[in-house]
């Protein structure tokens, strides 16, 4: 069976147009996340507004997320999402990936204006991009979690079901 695990439904609405900002050390444009002709999708210079940022960096340094962090804290858009394209991520990175506000993860070297348009409407509309090797980090590291930490005490991370769709 290949259907989705939780299917929750939205209703119909108009295109609204997505705001994307670009905080970079690198010459990258906030029109290649839009692309030529689409009219939802704008480029626009202030982040603390932007519904998505495209952080875009080679190397991911502690001083990067510190930054992205903080500008993500002070953010005026309480839904804005954050997309990290790099090409070095190191594992122990992920904590303050997260608490920088990334939904989204991207290779740098993969980032072209159809990549970036597809990913902007994606986070934009609350999905959530991780490559597989860190989505099964995860997973592992809730396992640990609930066999090392919780279970030796009868305790589990959440003992009522869960509902995704907040109905």
């Amino acid at each position: 069976m290949s259907a989705p695990l939780f299917v929750c439904p939205k209703p119909e609405s108009a295109a609204r147009r997505i705001t994307v900002a670009v905080v970079s050390p690198l010459p990258v444009r906030a029109a290649g996340a839009g692309g030529a002709g689409r009219a939802d999708v704008e480029p626009q210079n202030d982040v603390r507004t932007a519904d998505v940022v495209l952080a875009a960096a080679p190397t991911v340094t502690s001083e990067f997320l510190a930054e992205l962090a903080r500008q993500w804290q002070v953010a005026d858009n309480p839904e804005q999402a954050v997309v990290l394209a790099t090409d070095t991520l190191r594992e122990g990175q992920l904590p303050a990936v997260f608490a920088a506000g990334v939904v989204g993860v991207v290779h740098l070297r993969d980032l072209n204006r159809s990549t970036a348009r597809s990913v902007v409407h994606a986070v934009a509309s609350g999905r959530a991009l991780l490559p597989h090797r860190v989505t099964r980090r995860l997973i592992e590291e809730q396992r640990i979690l609930q066999r090392d930490m919780l279970a030796p005490d009868e305790l589990q991370v959440s003992s009522s079901p869960c509902d995704p769709c907040g109905a």
